[in-house]
């Protein structure tokens, strides 16, 4: 299941420009250098919807899940620093609180500036 999700990210994501990486066991960053967090979010939202309906083959059963998102941005145009683990840590929470809230959601905010040279972002 992880690798059919992780082929999907790479299909639906842009060759020399966006990095799909596994981080930890069941979770993926995709870092969109390129992309506005309205894109993002939509692009969370067509990877879910298209993730909820694969179906995996395990053995003659078809399997399927979903997946929860968490989406967090900024803008690097004021060349503010920005510690990644941050950025990391907003998305993260977005994430539980996607399954909170129901799972097989995206959830989307911006990375709040006060927050930009911190070691560590707030819970949301």
């Amino acid at each position: 299941m992880l690798r059919a999700f992780a082929a999907l990210l790479q299909s639906m994501t842009r060759e020399s420009v966006d990095t799909v990486v596994r981080y930890g066991g069941e979770e993926f960053l995709v870092i969109l250098p390129e992309t506005r967090l309205d894109g993002a979010a939509l692009l969370a939202e067509r990877v879910r919807a298209a993730f909820a309906v694969l179906r995996v083959d395990a053995g003659g059963t078809p399997l399927s899940t979903t997946a929860s998102f968490g989406v967090t941005g900024i803008d690097f145009a004021g060349g503010q620093a920005l510690a990644p683990h941050a950025l990391i840590a907003v998305a993260d929470e977005l994430m539980y609180e996607a399954k909170r809230g129901g799972r097989d959601r995206v959830m989307a905010r911006p990375f709040a500036r006060q927050y930009a040279h911190d070691d560590t972002a707030p819970a949301a």
